[in-house]
């Protein structure tokens, strides 16, 4: 099979290798979100009954958490070898290169999908307890009474 000669764009590359650190910065956020709202209600919300739904999300977290680390050190080592061959004007890793990029693309999207459907689980696990959290609140607001408990 003859290989096409197609022109790749070191510079797109990490233009769009941007774009993917921006997604895990703001994943990273999200994340310390989440790890928050379960540190936080984890006993309100532990319930005998659910024990394996919730010991099986918290397995889920640490290992997108994992993942995560992962991929964001894979992106900085792709990232700094693009910028190493724009900046010394190499031709011949080009390939190499754009099939890496596909890749860790690829890896992204799997990530966000596994991030999505664990995002959700978390949100569904604490809904009853920060309804009730908010139900306090407007209790407490409409008799003029506050509290933060």
């Amino acid at each position: 099979m003859k290989k096409e000669n197609v022109k790749i764009d070191l510079s797109e590359l990490f233009e769009q290798s941007d774009d993917i650190k921006s997604d895990m910065i703001f994943f990273k956020k999200d994340m310390t979100f989440l790890k928050h709202l379960l540190d936080r209600y984890f006993n309100k919300i532990f319930k005998i009954e659910n024990i394996d739904e919730l010991r099986e999300c918290v397995m889920r977290f640490q290992d997108l958490s994992f993942s995560y680390t992962k991929l964001v050190d894979m992106l900085e080592l792709h990232r700094s070898k693009l910028l190493y061959a724009i900046n010394t004007g190499l031709q011949k890793n080009r390939e190499i290169l754009a099939e890496e990029h596909s890749h860790l693309c690829c890896k992204m999207r799997q990530f966000t999908s596994i991030y999505i459907r664990t995002r959700a689980e978390i949100l569904s696990i604490t809904e009853d307890v920060l309804e009730k959290k908010a139900s306090r609140l407007r209790v407490y607001k409409s008799t003029g009474l506050f509290s933060y408990n």
